[in-house]
């Protein structure tokens, strides 16, 4: 009994850190759903799940690229004094004369340099059902990614009820050894201003074996 009260009387102050009245040194006074919100809120793993499921949203919005056009732009330059490179390169250029049919300017031309600019537009047609598998998986891992920070939200309200009802049961059971015995003292200290306590429910409003976990 001793360890559990310790256990989760550490857990409740992690839960109450972040609180204003905490950093103040008031006392807090918290809820079990306000436990368990808090605990969500401030929980690494819940965020690395979050993080999971915006990287899945990402990995979805790429898989447009197979059904939407692109558009591809490049530049590229080459320089020769090779008789067949020079003679085409002006040709291309549409640079040709008279004067280029001289067989010593054929046979030994000077240096020519051609720029080739490329705007090229493309549009997926068929790609053999290839972008909508993929964006089917993507669909499924963005549900999947979903599905995981669920079971791990739940996982944490599990936790801190579980926390929170041992430290409701470990104080009562406290307060009822000394109401018996009024010269013994625990020995452990009781909690101080410091440090959370959960908001204080009749027996009546207990879980009793058989019943469901209050959420």
């Amino acid at each position: 009994m001793v360890k559990r009260w310790i256990i989760g009387l550490a857990f409740l102050t992690l839960v109450c850190h972040n609180s204003p009245d905490a950093d103040a040194g008031k006392p807090v006074t918290l809820s079990l759903a306000q436990a368990q919100e808090t605990a969500i809120a401030g929980n690494a793993m819940l965020q690395a799940a979050r993080t999971g499921i915006e990287r899945a949203e990402a990995q979805r919005l790429q898989t447009w690229a197979g059904h939407l056009p692109s558009l591809r732009i490049s530049e590229g330059a080459m320089r020769s004094n090779d008789a067949v490179n020079a003679f085409g390169f002006r040709l291309k250029q549409e640079r040709f004369t008279q004067a280029d049919f001289d067989v010593n300017a054929l046979n030994d031309p000077e240096v020519i340099t051609n720029f080739q600019t490329k705007l090229e537009l493309r549009q997926p047609i068929f790609n053999g059902g290839k972008s909508i598998n993929q964006r089917a998986q993507a669909e499924s891992g963005v549900r999947a990614s979903a599905s995981d920070l669920r079971r791990a939200e739940d996982e944490v309200r599990y936790r801190t009820a579980e926390a929170y009802w041992g430290v409701i049961l470990a104080m009562e059971a406290l307060e009822a050894v000394r109401a018996k015995a009024p010269g013994c003292e625990p020995p452990f200290p009781p909690p101080t201003k410091s440090i959370c306590s959960p908001k204080r429910l009749s027996s009546a409003s207990w879980p009793t074996r058989g019943s469901s976990r209050q959420n």
